[in-house]
């Protein structure tokens, strides 16, 4: 490891901005998601609904004289016994969403998700295709699988120069499409 990464690691990795306020940015997802029952607890917001139990972390990412509060759903499935496997999903097409591309980062990929994201399961695809991400990824342990989403509608913009704060909201179809979407693939991932 170098010089420079080890003096990263020590001093600027937890470094926060100075207008950040933890929490502000939870605290606004949960009224963008009130049909969901939210509790929020130790820096972050568990979300419930009749088939789904969702942790919401907050990211932020440091510019230059404005930083941005992002959010990150995350989702855990049980099913114990399997190889580890990393994925990624991302939209596919430059100008216009054409499907959705799966890459494996590590182990191999679980047959039925290939197989649904190819087209065979036309309901993932659907809440797939319309739902804004800037990263969504599947992994895999020994415990089972995680599901890690991170939308780009639910986040706070704060420049410090000229100074202003924005929230992006997560609008009514993008918030069905995420549930809808953790709800495909809670089905898919699970031990049949």
């Amino acid at each position: 490891m170098s010089a420079w990464a080890r003096w990263y690691e020590r001093h600027w990795r937890d470094w926060r901005p100075a207008a950040y306020r933890p929490g502000a940015t939870l605290d606004l997802v949960r009224r963008n998601l009130a049909a969901c029952d939210g509790e929020a607890q130790d820096g972050r917001l568990l979300l419930r609904t009749k088939e789904l139990s969702l942790e919401v972390r907050e990211r932020v990412q440091a510019h230059l004289f404005m930083h941005i509060v992002s959010t990150e759903f995350s989702l855990f499935v049980a099913a114990p016994g399997g190889p580890p496997a990393s994925l990624e999903l991302r939209h596919a097409g430059c100008l216009r969403r054409r499907g959705i591309l799966c890459k494996v980062r590590r182990g191999s990929g679980p047959e039925p998700l290939r197989e649904a994201l190819q087209g065979g399961d036309r309901a993932l695809l659907e809440q797939l295709m319309p739902l804004d991400f800037r990263s969504l990824r599947l992994c895999r342990d020994d415990r089972g699988w995680t599901v890690s989403l991170e939308h780009l509608g639910a986040c706070e913009v704060v420049n410090r120069f000229p100074a202003y704060r924005r929230y992006i909201p997560l609008v009514a179809e993008q918030r069905l499409a995420l549930l809808g979407a953790f709800a495909q693939l809670q089905r898919l991932l699970s031990p049949a």
